[in-house]
């Protein structure tokens, strides 16, 4: 699957400084900033943050176009009913996080702690999970079209309620998921991961 990587024309540094979020600029790197926010702002674009903590982690409804996030910690933020578009978290703290009725197209989640993220209700295409965790996250009552977990750990994923047609887990790491069967059809799974989803449709293999 090809994922559309950002867009982005960067052509300003801002290092090591108290930055208020309604003053974030577009096509700017912002490293080791602290991001504090008053009132909050509906949208954010051609933007880096690497290294960066923030001070309040309500994002609701908000966009992010073009948005890379480096190493940043975002644990139990609020992306709540927001946009997130052309855009990549690499190694984020998101345990806990909030996305319940996103809307996500070409985003790429690579080396992040996800568990117990929230994605139920969300409309999700062109979305990568790759390596890092996302144990006991929730998926439920999603729609799905070319997402991809690979080489991350995804133990006790909710995916109830979700038809699973566009998803592929074939390369993830599991031992358990919660999942309705009736959904099933077209879920790309791997050869060894096989007797897993069988023993969750009831049925008994014997010899």
């Amino acid at each position: 699957m090809k994922i559309v990587k950002p867009k982005q024309i960067i052509t300003a540094l801002v290092e090591d400084q108290i930055v208020k979020i309604e003053e974030v600029e577009s096509h700017t790197h912002y490293k080791k900033c602290q991001i504090t926010s008053n009132f909050g702002i509906k949208k954010i674009n051609e933007v880096i943050f690497e290294n960066c903590t923030f001070d309040r982690l309500d994002f609701k409804q908000m966009e992010f176009l073009d948005v890379i996030f480096d190493n940043c910690n975002l644990a139990s933020g609020d992306f709540s009913e927001g946009l997130i578009y052309r855009s990549e978290f690499k190694n984020c703290q998101l345990s806990g996080a909030n996305f319940i009725d996103s809307k996500q197209k070409n985003v790429k989640w690579q080396g992040c702690l996800l568990s117990y993220a929230n994605y139920s209700s969300s409309n999700m295409e062109s979305v990568h999970f790759i390596e890092g965790r996302m144990t006991e996250s929730y998926f439920q009552d999603c729609q799905l079209k070319n997402v991809i977990f690979e080489e991350i750990d995804a133990n006790g994923v909710d995916l109830v309620g979700s038809k699973l047609t566009g998803l592929d887990i074939s390369k993830a790491h599991f031992d358990f998921l919660n999942l309705d069967i009736s959904l099933a059809k077209g879920l790309k799974i791997g050869y060894d991961q096989a007797y897993k989803l069988i023993t969750l449709s009831g049925i008994e293999i014997v010899e």
